[in-house]
Formats: C-alpha cells, structure tokens, sequence
C-alpha cells in the first residue's frame, strides 16, 4: 500500500533548508567580521603602552605600535584605501555586521544597521549640499570646532566588504546546498 508522506517531507526539507541558509549567513558575517584588518592609530593596527621618562624626569607612558616600538598617530591615520575592505577604526562598524532569520521561511539576510555601511560597500557621489536641520551644522577637526549652515559632502569611493565575502563564500554555500537532506519522515 502507498502511504503520501507530502506534509512531513514538506516539513522536512523546509527545516533542512532553514538550517543551511542559518549556517550560509553565519559563514558570510564570520567572514565579513574577519575580512576587516585593525586600523586606527598605528599601520598595524595593534598598540600597547610603553613607558618612557619624561623631560622633567617624571615617569610616563604612551601608545606605540606592538613590536615595533613606534609612536602612535592620530585616530584614522591608517585608513583604507579606496577598493580597500574599510580598516577598523572604532569597531563600530564591524559589530554592527550581523544576520536575521525569517521566522518560518529559509531566508537569511547579512548586514550592517549603520548609515555609512552603505556609503562603504558602494561609495557616494560628492557634491550634495548638506543643510543643517537645526541652526548650525557643528563638527570638530583637526582640534577645532567648526560650525556652518551647510556643507558640501565630498566623494567616498567604494570599500566593498559585504560583496567581497559573499563571493569568497559562495562555493561552500553552494555546496552546503548540495549535502543530502537531514531530517526524517514518520513512515508507519
């Protein structure tokens, strides 16, 4: 006799699918997060403090690359470079990278939540008036404080990291699709 098992092997594949589009997006933010070197202050990206005497013979400490002994710059000294995954300055961006689940169906998104992400993966066009929406625009640079009414936002190039990472992964994703289905059918 032929029993229909349709509702259970639908209910199968559709678990099956969901665990390997959540093991897909968790292989892209793995790799998203770990394609982003350390930047900031130091080519390295990695400081520690050494401690040196100073000029009125007092003890003092700084921040100096590890290893190589040299001092330290300024926040955002060490940059990406256009084409460039974006090096980490704060770490905001790269702990803003994460994944979402569809409550029932296997689809899985990666992304980031913060505006300039965006502005990274495909860059921006320079040119556009920015008018404050207030009384004054106010920002600081180069140790001073400067405020206007509107300014023109200059040109970001493209420092893609979300593209980059699908493509790297995307024969394993692929072949995770193509491991047999897990999960089994009631048969009585």
């Amino acid at each position: 006799m032929l029993i229909w098992h349709g509702h259970e092997a639908m209910k199968a594949l559709l678990a099956d699918a969901r665990r390997k589009v959540q093991e897909a997006v968790l292989l892209v933010e793995r790799d998203v997060k770990s394609s982003m070197r350390l930047g900031g202050r130091v080519a390295s990206g990695e400081m520690e403090w050494q401690s040196y005497t100073g000029r009125a013979g007092d003890e003092r400490r700084r921040r100096v690359e590890k290893g190589t002994g040299k001092r330290a710059e300024k926040v955002g000294s060490y940059a990406s470079k256009p084409g460039e995954v974006p090096r980490v300055q704060t770490g905001t961006l790269r702990r803003s990278i994460t994944h979402e689940m569809h409550d029932t169906m296997p689809i899985g998104r990666v992304g980031t939540n913060v505006i300039y992400g965006k502005w990274l993966e495909f860059g921006i066009p320079g040119g556009k008036k920015i008018v404050a929406k207030g009384k004054m625009l106010r920002w600081a640079s180069g140790g001073k404080v400067h405020f206007a009414k509107s300014v023109i936002q200059g040109a970001i190039k493209p420092r893609p990291f979300m593209r980059p990472s699908l493509m790297r992964t995307q024969a394993a994703i692929v072949a995770m699709f193509g491991r047999p289905i897990t999960g089994t059918l009631g048969h009585s």
